[in-house]
């Protein structure tokens, strides 16, 4: 007889009996007992080889799938061959899904908590385990045996979440634990909870919930500290009615030297949270004397002191050429030569003959002592002398014995400057110093200027011409040897000059950055770059020179700073100046108006552009737009854009397709038209090669004998910015001043075609 699929045995008299599940142990003790209940039958049970299964995982599992399994596998098997459940996966609701129906679900928390495996149930082929998505999850962490992020699942209350944390560990406070908590995915929120509050109505968690358990605080509620001259100083157990004596009983427990005639008690009183001082005798205290022999409070703190505390201590003061200069603590017979080694010696730049104390002989008077540290070292008496409470002493240095002298090298040499002449240095040994010539060097003549002072009233000048290619050669007429404030200059090779590089972008044939001849033409580097594109745009084409940047930014600086002040000066009289307190607001209102457009303007960075009328290269060979590059020079040829930019005060500021033949007031109203605080007599026009152009508007013929507002006849092209300024609206006093200002902002702007970074 066999075991079929389905587990079971077809046994002759008896019927099908299920087996599916028992070991081979316990189906032999079964079927004994089966075969048993007819007469005279014996029965012998055996295993032959394990048939596999398939069963499938999937869900949020690691490695979703079907495997092969044995035919004794359980849940957990074939959930470790399918790598676990994912990051996502849920621990709580494990599903074994059996000819489309749930036949089990398993919680693996029981398994991992408790070792409870009677869920996990022998598969049969074709089983499905799905692992469905992680429920709500809770977070815990603090003082609890196993903090960790958990699955919730029916019981949600703090209760449960504390029992699979395996609860709180003794240091817990439990009269404060608190609930992070999202609310409605718009904040966050705390909940302080009291556990021992919550056992007749549980407090429920909901999912993303972080529960903190905090630790008691870290203090001792029945101790006194003891510090100081106490064999044995820290922390002692505080009991009720505790005097000094009954924790310091007798002065062996004492440090020698003890102060015995004062100590402190500090303590912290409880109403007021304020600390206080309680002196007592201490030698009186360990007697016993009630007056000294203080009762004692939780947390106070003793204080026992050495009497050297009491007694103050001789100090001197050593500095200058010492390895570790500062104040030193000496006893009645310290020496010179006992500070010095005291401080670790003396440095190599000390002057052995050069030492002084300076010691105060009154209030107001010191005395100035000389002496040889040398000498003092040796043990020397007229140097090793005694010293006392408050002497400084200073080494002096070798280099204050003799006098410092510089030579100068500029021009052409790596590190031009000013350097300290050494003993019998020369023109060769200065330039070596000044890292070598460079090559724009002229080798063939410099220069030596030497100053001869005469009879310390006047000076005179003498200039000396030397070949630095023959003082180098170590040739003795030319290498001269140099004197106090001698100044060698390098001349440079004549006509030498630095290669230049300029950056060509956008719509050339071989884009990138060139080295440049001097004098080079605009039109040689674009031909040497190819030439244009067929989708170069030239009416947009810019270039910027580095020069004109820093000119424009100055210039903007200036006016900054310009308008600056008068905005200052008219702040300040503004009190003066106003009539009513209507007039104050409104010269206040203009003033912060003032300033917020001045610092949109100090945001702004000049883009150095020079404004040049690119065409083909056979046109421009000859033209004055043909300029001569410098280095650093950026050229930049963009693409056809086919758009036209309307920015400002405009109902929709945004970038429209370019049109061939619409006019300016066309596009105003594609843009929805001008806003109420938009300036509706005038409008920028910025084309696509940076300039700028002020329009006014007027009246258009809209038909016959019939005007409206408008622009007539302003071409606008691919490319072209429209921007609408600002008209302020401000009620009173310095509307006019204030409109007028704005109006200059924006005239500087378009100047620097930089008006519309105002608007962005």
């Amino acid at each position: 007889m066999d075991v079929n699929r389905e587990g079971l045995i077809d046994f002759p008299q008896i019927g099908p009996l299920p087996v599916a599940g028992m070991t081979l142990k316990e189906m032999r003790s079964f079927l004994k007992k089966q075969a048993e209940q007819i007469v005279g039958t014996s029965i012998s049970t055996t295993m032959g080889r394990l048939r596999s299964i398939q069963v499938f995982a999937l869900g949020e599992v690691e490695k979703p799938g079907p495997y092969l399994v044995s035919a004794l596998a359980t849940v957990t098997d074939a959930l470790v061959m399918a790598g676990g459940p994912s990051g996502i996966g849920s621990l709580r609701d494990i599903q074994i899904r059996r000819k489309n129906k749930t036949v089990d679900r398993l919680d693996f928390y029981d398994l991992l908590q408790t070792g409870d495996r009677s869920r996990d149930i022998t598969l049969q082929n074709s089983d499905v385990i799905f692992v469905p998505p992680v429920g709500d999850l809770v977070g815990i962490a603090g003082n609890v045996k196993r903090p960790a992020i958990y699955e919730l699942k029916e019981k949600k209350d703090l209760a449960s979440i504390l029992t699979l944390a395996g609860g709180v560990i003794p240091s817990a406070y439990k009269q404060h634990i608190q609930v992070e908590r999202f609310l409605g995915h718009e904040k966050r929120i705390c909940v302080d909870i009291n556990l021992e509050e919550v056992s007749d109505k549980p407090f429920l968690l909901r999912d993303g919930d972080l529960v903190k358990v905090f630790p008691v605080i870290a203090k001792d509620a029945n101790v006194i500290y003891i510090y100081g001259n106490f064999n044995r100083p820290g922390k002692y157990q505080w009991k009720e009615g505790m005097k000094v004596n009954d924790i310091i009983k007798k002065k062996e427990q004492l440090i020698t030297d003890t102060y015995m005639d004062y100590a402190l008690i500090k303590r912290l009183d409880r109403k007021t949270l304020q600390t206080f001082l309680i002196p007592f005798r201490l030698g009186e205290a360990i007697n016993g004397n009630p007056a000294e022999n203080v009762p004692l409070a939780s947390q106070d703190q003793i204080y026992i002191f050495s009497r050297w505390f009491f007694i103050p201590k001789d100090q001197i003061t050593i500095s200058g050429e010492i390895r570790r200069p500062g104040t030193y603590q000496i006893e009645g017979n310290t020496k010179v030569k006992d500070v010095i080694l005291l401080a670790e010696g003396l440095t190599r730049n000390a002057a052995f003959h050069a030492g002084e104390i300076l010691r105060r002989t009154s209030e107001k008077t010191y005395k100035l002592i000389h002496f040889s540290p040398t000498r003092a070292l040796k043990g020397m008496g007229n140097d090793n002398l005694l010293v006392r409470d408050g002497d400084k002493i200073i080494i002096h240095s070798i280099e204050e014995e003799k006098p410092v002298y510089n030579v100068t090298i500029k021009g052409e040499v790596r590190t031009p400057g000013e350097y300290i002449l050494t003993k019998g240095e020369t023109v060769a040994d200065l330039i070596f110093r000044a890292g070598g010539l460079r090559d724009s060097a002229y080798l063939d003549e410099a220069e030596l200027f030497r100053l001869k002072i005469v009879q310390g009233k006047s000076f005179d000048v003498k200039r000396m011409i030397f070949s630095p290619s023959r003082a180098l050669e170590r040739d003795p007429e030319h290498n001269i040897k140099l004197k106090p404030y001698d100044e060698l200059m390098i001349k440079r090779i004549p006509e030498w000059r630095n290669v230049g590089t300029v950056m060509v972008r956008g719509e050339v044939v071989f884009p990138g950055n060139y080295t440049i001849e001097k004098g080079e033409s605009l039109v040689s580097l674009l031909n040497r770059a190819g030439g244009y594109t067929g989708d170069a745009f030239l009416k947009g084409a810019r270039l910027t020179r580095e020069s004109v940047r820093i000119s424009q930014q100055a210039h903007l600086k200036k006016i900054i700073n310009m308008l600056e002040m008068d905005v200052a000066r008219e702040a300040a009289a503004i009190e003066t100046k106003a009539q009513t307190a209507l007039d104050v607001e409104a010269m206040k209102e203009s003033i912060k108006y003032r300033k917020d457009l001045l610092n949109k303007l100090k945001k702004i960075e000049a883009p150095g552009q020079i404004c040049i009328s690119f065409r083909p290269l056979d046109e421009m060979a000859d033209a004055r737009d043909n300029i001569t590059l410098e280095d650093g020079d950026a050229i930049m040829i963009p693409e056809y854009p086919g758009t036209v930019h309307v920015l400002g005060m405009v109902y929709n500021a945004t970038t429209f397709l370019y049109r061939p033949g619409m006019d300016l007031d066309e596009y105003l109203e594609l843009g929805g038209g001008i806003l109420p605080m938009g300036d509706k007599k005038r409008v920028y026009l910025e084309k696509a090669d940076g300039r700028t152009l002020e329009i006014e508007r007027g009246f258009k013929i809209f038909s016959a004998n019939r005007y409206i507002p408008g622009i007539g006849g302003v071409t606008v092209e691919e490319g072209d910015s429209i921007i609408v300024p600002e008209s302020p609206q401000l009620p009173g006093a310095g509307w006019k001043k204030t409109r007028d200002f704005v109006q200059f902002v924006y005239n500087t702007a378009a100047s620097m075609a930089v008006l519309k970074y105002l608007f962005e």
